[in-house]
């Protein structure tokens, strides 16, 4: 009877250690890996669709379940669940640049001008003492412009430096009249394209850097306030 008694004894014992052995080696591969962005670099031979781009990636993991997501269009690279030994590994690697650990980012602003010291109304401002931003051309590398925006119409702003050689091109639906003493150059980097901007991107961000104050903005009737 005590040899049983032992004998169930030990079998419990067992199963609780291989319980717990399994929970410590989870942990220590929770704890050892931690999600990465890893930068590649192009391949000049390209791919030959999703499939073959996968698989490269794959190529750097010793586990294809560690891929989390694939990216093709910003950078060449993947998100992984990665350990630093791992990514010791990789750095060995033909087309390996970086490892960069993912990290959550608080949101600091929901007002930039304020936040980057730029409010018009304080006196002595950065903004007071950059003059506004008169006379600085800035350049937008974007997918156009819509000139009629009132965040580019160009009343009291004078006419660009002589220095400034840019100039507006014709194009669908896009005419040089368009342009004026606020935006003075629209051009497209593709033969038989247009400056018009069809998505908003563009106009998003060139108003942004440059656009007027535009009292009584909103989105599609809500959030009315003043655009800077």
């Amino acid at each position: 009877m005590a040899t049983k008694l032992r004998r169930e004894i030990d079998g419990h014992d067992l199963c609780l250690l291989l319980f717990l052995t399994a929970i410590i080696i989870t942990v220590k591969t929770l704890i050892a890996e931690t999600m990465h962005i890893v930068h590649l670099e192009e391949r000049e031979e390209g791919f030959l669709g999703y499939n073959e781009r996968i698989t490269w990636y794959s190529s750097f993991l010793p586990d294809e379940t560690s891929l989390i997501y694939s990216y093709q269009n910003a950078i060449t690279g993947f998100a992984a669940r990665v350990s630093e030994e791992e990514i010791q590994e990789m750095q060995g690697a033909d087309g390996f640049l970086q490892a960069y650990p993912d990290a959550v980012v608080q949101l600091q602003t929901t007002y930039s001008p304020q936040f980057l010291g730029l409010d018009p109304l304080k006196n002595g401002g950065l903004w007071q003492k950059s003059g506004q931003g008169e006379g600085i051309i800035i350049g937008a590398l974007d997918g156009g412009l819509w000139p009629e925006s009132p965040s580019f119409h160009d009343n009291g702003i004078p006419a660009p430096p002589a220095r400034w050689k840019g100039f507006c091109q014709n194009g669908t639906k896009f005419i040089p009249s368009k342009c004026n003493n606020k935006g003075t150059n629209a051009s497209s980097t593709e033969y038989g394209n247009s400056a018009r901007d069809s998505y908003g991107h563009g106009t998003h961000t060139s108003s942004t850097a440059a656009g007027n104050n535009v009292i009584d903005a909103n989105f599609l009737g809500v959030a009315n306030g003043t655009a800077r």
